[in-house]
Formats: C-alpha cells, sequence, structure tokens
C-alpha cells in the first residue's frame, strides 16, 4: 500500500490509537492530538519543572542519537520530511532544528502549534524509553529565535504605553512559554508591573504602571 501523507495529526491519531501506553502517556497523547487537530497552542499553566535526579543511566551523546532519529520519523511518517540536527544537549535538555524540510510553514503551525505538538510526543517518547523527564526544544526556519525577538518587541512596546497612558496594556493571549517571555522582558523595569489573567486560551498578559514597588506576579 502507498505512504499516505497523513500529516502530523494523522500520525498522532495513528500512534495514539495503535501503541499500548500507561494512563499518563495517553493523557499527553490525547493533549498532543487536540492540539494538532485545533492547531493552536492552549496552555493554561506553565510546564512542569524538570526534576532533577542524582544519577542518569544514560549519556547525553545517546540521548541525542535517539531524539534525531525519533524526530526524523516521525517528520517521514507524517509526510512533513527533513532532517533533524542536535543544537545542544545534555542530560537534562536537549534542542532541535528540522532542516532541509519544503513544508516549514505546516512543521511550525499555527504560532508554533506543531512544534508544540512534537515537543510533547518527543518527550513522551523519551520518558517511554530512558524513564527520565528531560526538556526538548525543537525548532524550525529559525522560527524560535524570531518568535522570541518578536515578544521582546511587542512586551517593550507594551511597557512604553503603559507609562506614556499611564493604563493597563492587555496583550492578545498568549501560551506559557510566551507569557513568560514577556514576563521576563520587563522584570528588571521598576516603573512597570506585569501579570496574566484569563483561563486556557484566553490567558494573556496585562502590563500596568507601578504604583506601589510590588514585585513581579
Amino acid at each position: 500500500m502507498a505512504e499516505e501523507k497523513r500529516g502530523l495529526f494523522g500520525f498522532i491519531k495513528g500512534i495514539t490509537r495503535t501503541s499500548s501506553y500507561t494512563e499518563e502517556e495517553k493523557q499527553q497523547r490525547s493533549y498532543a492530538l487536540a492540539k494538532a487537530k485545533e492547531e493552536e497552542v492552549v496552555v493554561s499553566e506553565p510546564e512542569p519543572t524538570i526534576i532533577e535526579t542524582p544519577e542518569f543511566a544514560w549519556e547525553s551523546d545517546e540521548l541525542a542519537k535517539f531524539c534525531k532519529e525519533k524526530l526524523e520519523e516521525i517528520l517521514e511518517l507524517s509526510g512533513f520530511g527533513g532532517t533533524v540536527k542536535v543544537c545542544s544537549k545534555n542530560e537534562k535538555a536537549i534542542e532541535l532544528e528540522i532542516i532541509d524540510s519544503s513544508d516549514v510553514g505546516r512543521i511550525i503551525g499555527k504560532e508554533g502549534a506543531t512544534l508544540e505538538s512534537l515537543q510533547i510526543i518527543m518527550r513522551a517518547f523519551i520518558f517511554k524509553s530512558f524513564d527520565q523527564p528531560v526538556k526538548v526544544s525543537v525548532d524550525a526556519g529559525g522560527y524560535r529565535r524570531k518568535r522570541r525577538e518578536s515578544l521582546v518587541s511587542t512586551a517593550k512596546q507594551a511597557g512604553r504605553d503603559a507609562l506614556m497612558k499611564n493604563t493597563k496594556i492587555d496583550l492578545k493571549p498568549m501560551n506559557a512559554s510566551d507569557r513568560r517571555e514577556v514576563h521576563l522582558t520587563l522584570e528588571e523595569d521598576e516603573r512597570v508591573h506585569t501579570f496574566s489573567v484569563g483561563e486556557g486560551r484566553y490567558r494573556h498578559v496585562v502590563v500596568e504602571k507601578r504604583r506601589d514597588g510590588s514585585s513581579l506576579s
């Protein structure tokens, strides 16, 4: 039977249906499936903190080889194509970049939704194979670097607007990592204060002029 280019949604659906996983892994895949289907990041809380353990039974080179091969397999089966470059690695985190693909736009997805889904899938595969939580970053076409630059610019402009207009500035809804970037950008500016409001896909950052010297929330 000829191989179908069924996309990431079809691929996630396939592995969710045909594989045997723990309840925790099923929940991870269900979450990734919903995100890929909607092509919209829906995150209401920051990612869990990586729990440090005293010893690791594997080396970072072994992890890098596994991640490169597994992500390239996912790209092939989902019809995206491309190769994977390991940008940095250690026992607790790994950064991967997808290169040589003619379908970068779909790999990134709306506001990085497909990249987020790929990260969730990779974290689940790593945990299943190595029994250790590892922070995974997946990029394509320099999207994350460009996204960070855009967020920094947006945050600084919001800070200026809040000071000039002496009013609260509501930014558009963002996922947890994007909101964190905005908070970090403005945290050293003692003139403004940032906090997050809303639930689920509507959660967003508010920037306002600082009045009482209270700490960042």
